[in-house]
């Protein structure tokens, strides 16, 4: 299942075309925000493989998408650029990869679908992560101590003037 449009989609569908799996692969499209915890329960594997193209300023940022899919209990195998490490712990919530390594992506996926354990333990441990440290209570308590840090006699900001 393929979900979301990009401009790779036309290339996708052809090689599903191509290798003969065109009844197999499902492209769903843009869905909804509503019916996202549907797709995430019908996966076994999140896997988004983002490109770093410095040249045209794009570098994937903190990407909120990894969380949502550890928040439901599904492993990640994501690339290690940008922010996506900060969202996926190699080894314990999913898997990282080098952009561009279309092998080490398919080994990664295939290994979470071969040993279902592993999957599951990185699926559940991905989301015990967001619940521990992903949550409004835990952001809150975190900006308050930098705000605090920021206060005079608190932090490296006492000696800044204040404008």
């Amino acid at each position: 299942i393929i979900v979301g449009e990009g401009s790779h989609r036309p290339a996708l569908e052809a090689l599903a075309k191509s290798l003969g799996i065109e009844s197999l692969a499902h492209f769903a499209g843009e869905i909804q925000d509503a019916e996202l915890a549907r797709w995430y329960a019908a996966a076994d594997v999140f896997a988004l493989c983002s490109e770093e193209r410095r040249s045209e300023r794009f570098v994937e940022g903190f990407g909120i998408v990894f969380l949502e899919a550890s928040a439901s209990g599904l492993p990640i195998v994501a690339t290690r650029t940008g922010g996506i490490p900060d969202a996926v712990v190699d080894g314990e919530t999913g898997f990282l990869v080098e952009p561009g390594d279309s092998a080490a992506v398919a080994r990664a996926i295939e290994r979470l679908l071969e040993d279902r354990e592993l999957a599951l333990r990185m699926g559940r441990a991905g989301r015990q992560r967001v619940l521990d440290h992903f949550n409004w209570d835990n952001t809150a308590i975190a900006v308050s101590r930098e705000l605090e840090s920021l206060l005079p006699g608190k932090g490296q900001a006492r000696d800044l003037p204040l404008q």
